[in-house]
């Protein structure tokens, strides 16, 4: 579908701020008239303007040595990421779960701040999170909540974990030693923003570092897992829960822990 007119007001020459402002700019719950083109025939839908929260965690439950572990997968860090990751975790708690596994691989997003929360929820207060470079000065993050988790805790990484997930890795392998199973991470330590132009575009620009809380650099090196596990063929080929050997490690390790 082609978006051609909001109400009655058609799209054509507006770029796609002016668009978004029209149709997401509204007040919540009131209703919208939407004209689109579908295969060259115009089509009206009117639709009730809404809060979309966009799922960024999940969870479910894993079983090993007759004991029940939880699995927290992280797809994304955005503004939403740590509140979706305390109440995951908290019903997990419910549960008396012996440990928690966080599956952070392919996760990307560059929202430090959520990566910093949930750090914050496995550090002591006063715990360095990680520091960031500009122009020289150097800014030191610091966790400042009472720790929030004490069960075993480990995480799984492939190449594709990167920038805030990485922060949250370091975070915890350097403060607490929590093992790290998988593969090294991608290695994204910059620090950026986005501007919008006044015809719309945007530019992605960086303006800085970071380095881990004992100062190592990340970008373009990435974070060793504690233990190497490159994923299985058979998880490839099939990719079930079964098969997928480098979450069995992590629940193995701490099953041996809890």
């Amino acid at each position: 579908d082609i978006i051609i007119k909001v109400d009655d007001t058609s799209l054509k020459g507006l770029s796609v701020n002016e668009v978004s402002s029209l149709i997401s700019g509204r007040e919540i719950g009131k209703e919208i008239n939407l004209t689109v083109m579908r295969n060259d025939e115009e089509k009206s839908f009117t639709a009730n303007v809404g809060n979309v929260d966009i799922a960024s965690v999940s969870s479910y439950y894993a079983y090993s040595n007759d004991k029940t572990f939880g699995v927290i997968n992280i797809s994304n860090f955005a503004k939403n990421t740590f509140s979706q990751f305390e109440k995951s975790y908290d019903e997990l708690i419910k549960e008396n779960v012996s440990g928690i596994v966080i599956d952070v691989r392919n996760a990307g997003g560059d929202d430090f701040a959520s990566a910093k929360d949930i750090a914050s929820m496995f550090l002591d207060k006063g715990n360095l999170i990680y520091q960031t470079i500009n122009k020289d000065k150097l800014q030191k993050i610091i966790s400042q909540n009472d720790k929030k988790i004490k069960i075993p805790v480990a995480i799984v990484t492939n190449n594709g974990t990167m920038s805030a997930s990485e922060i949250l890795v370091a975070a915890l392998k350097e403060n607490n030693d929590i093992p790290v199973v998988g593969v090294k991470t991608y290695g994204k330590g910059t620090i950026q923003k986005i501007i919008e132009l006044s015809n719309g575009a945007c530019v992605r620009y960086t303006y800085g570092t970071w380095v881990t809380p004992t100062g190592r650099q990340v970008n373009g090196l990435g974070i060793e897992p504690t233990v190497t596990v490159e994923l299985s063929e058979e998880y490839l080929k099939n990719p079930i829960l079964d098969n997928d050997n480098q979450l069995k490690e992590a629940i193995k390790l701490i099953s041996n822990i809890s």
